[in-house]
């Protein structure tokens, strides 16, 4: 069993999942976990931060798409029941332009920083 998260991006990106398995609104605590993956359409994305996660990746209709699976494992502090909360900061970073002239962007789920609180249905 996993935490199953899903992007699908215009342009090559990176997808930051900030999990707050406590759900206090603190990111820097031990509950706490950062998944990142790369959202580039490869077959097999990179992920970080996530154990053994499994990935998959491809190209659809011109929009690469990335998917990952975090096993409960890397994220000890999260009981995997039905009813157990946690909080997300989900946030997408690519990069525009090109050479120097290039910039970092941002994207995020909700409000900058803010944690989405999140409830499991299933086991």
């Amino acid at each position: 069993k996993a935490l199953y998260f899903a992007a699908r991006s215009a342009r090559p990106a990176r997808l930051h999942l900030e999990i707050d398995a406590a759900d206090d609104g603190w990111f820097l605590e031990d509950d706490n976990r950062v998944v990142e993956l790369s959202v580039d359409g490869g077959v097999r994305p990179e992920a970080h931060g996530a154990g053994k996660a499994e990935t998959a990746g491809s190209r659809v209709d011109g929009l690469l798409m990335a998917e990952v699976a975090v096993p409960w494992e890397a994220v000890p502090a999260v009981r995997p029941a039905k009813g157990a909360r946690f909080g997300l900061c989900a946030r997408l970073t690519y990069r525009e332009g090109d050479g120097d002239a290039a910039l970092e962007r941002e994207l995020f789920l909700v409000d900058p920083w803010e944690l989405l609180e999140l409830k499991l249905e299933d086991e």
